[in-house]
């Protein structure tokens, strides 16, 4: 578009172009953010904070001074450590109920082991006890990989929350068009 110039305006009336740092990145377009990343981000107090740093993102696009820009990138900084740190809470958290259920598991086998020791344990009560234990190994197992999966998805939620837009001599080791 053409802009019309006048000497009597800052910059003779010509607007800058926009600040593109947050739209041209450098990554790797073969490796994505896990799919299941994105039900570990529905947690309202991340979401809140998803979305202010994407207000502050689009105000630096249109940011017109490079004071404004650079306070902006500091309210984005912060924004992005705030996630990192309420991620890893999250994770925490997760993590000792997961941890706590497969301990509350594993005490429930063991008294079922402790049980089919017994001599005079009948047949059907004996069978009862073996699925049950059999039962409570599936249940560790799924838990165990639950608490594997839940890892692997904060990993990645952390290495959105580190990686840092501004930093031109960076790349992100991966690629999600958000």
């Amino acid at each position: 578009m053409d802009q019309k110039y006048s000497d009597t305006k800052e910059n003779r009336g010509v607007l800058s172009l926009p600040n593109l740092e947050t739209k041209f990145v450098a990554a790797n377009t073969l490796i994505g953010i896990d799919e299941s990343i994105q039900g570990s981000l529905h947690n309202a107090d991340i979401q809140q904070l998803v979305g202010k740093l994407h207000d502050v993102r689009k105000q630096i696009f249109n940011a017109r001074s490079y004071r404004n820009k650079k306070e902006l990138q500091k309210q984005d900084e912060q924004l992005r450590k705030q996630l990192g740190a309420l991620l890893e809470q999250k994770t925490l958290e997760a993590q000792k109920v997961l941890e706590r259920q497969i301990a509350t598991l594993q005490s429930q086998k063991t008294i079922s082991e402790k049980k089919l020791k017994e001599k005079d344990l009948r047949t059907g009560v004996r069978k009862q006890t073996e699925e049950a234990i059999k039962k409570i190994d599936k249940q560790v197992e799924e838990l165990q990989t639950k608490l594997l999966d839940r890892h692997i998805v904060e990993t990645n939620a952390m290495r959105l929350a580190d990686w840092d837009p501004y930093d031109q001599n960076a790349h992100a080791d991966f690629f999600d068009k958000e």
